[in-house]
Formats: C-alpha cells, structure tokens, sequence
C-alpha cells in the first residue's frame, strides 16, 4: 500500500491517507505500482494542493516499509514533492502534470476553470520479474 502525508508550510498535517493500491503496465511494459486518491463515492476524486502544501509518500509492504528499490527498511523511507519540484513539473498525457522523484512519480491535474493544482495518483516503478 502506498501511505500519503501532505502538510502545510507550519508542519501542520492537512491530508493522511492510503491509497487505493494496484499494479499497471507502462508504456514500455515495466510493472508499476499505482496509488489513487479516492473519493467518498469509491470514484476517483483528485486533491487539491496548495502552494505551500508538502506531499511525502512511502511505501509498505504488508507490516514492512519498503524503500524506493523495493528494498525492507527499518523505517517508513518518505518521498517528498514540494512547491519547487511542483514548479518545474512535466507535461505529460491527457494534459496532466508530473514530477518524478527517485523512482517515484507524483501525477497532477489542473483542475476545470482554475489554476489549483490536483493530486491525481502517485505511481512507483517496481520489478516484480527480474529483466534478463
């Protein structure tokens, strides 16, 4: 399961949650493992981000923290998305912004009619079969 922490600049938790958890092909049919903001009426339901709202995520593997290389770690290994990185996000498809953070990529969606920035899904790149 994918865990989400978005706090304020003053540190103050504004957003905790799991992620609703599955595994995706890319593009270039590498395993990734998918986590979605859900919505009270199990339909997706993007998150709006401040500019002063810090997004950390970790990943855990049943009662295991895992790091970003799949590798069991001692403690909960935080991946964090801040304004800055938000600032120089990436285009990606269906006019969606990205940022890629040490293998873990954070998807957002302006939202209809405003300039507010929407977490749509945090994605982490996994081998499940080793390449040969």
């Amino acid at each position: 399961m994918i865990l989400i922490n978005i706090e304020t600049s003053f540190r103050e938790t504004y957003y905790t949650s799991m992620l609703q958890t599955y595994l995706q092909a890319d593009d270039s049919l590498n395993q990734v493992l998918v986590g979605k903001i859900i919505g009270k009426k199990a339909h997706i339901e993007p998150l709006p981000i401040e500019n002063a709202h810090i997004i950390s995520c970790c990943l855990r593997l049943g009662a295991k923290s895992v790091d970003n290389y799949g590798r069991v770690v001692n403690e909960e290994f935080w991946t964090r998305c801040d304004y800055n990185d938000r600032k120089s996000a990436q285009k990606g498809a269906d006019d969606c912004l990205y940022v890629e953070k040490s293998g873990v990529t954070f998807y957002f969606q302006v939202s209809k009619g405003s300039e507010t920035l929407c977490l749509k899904s945090i994605t982490y790149k996994v081998d499940i079969i080793p390449k040969t």
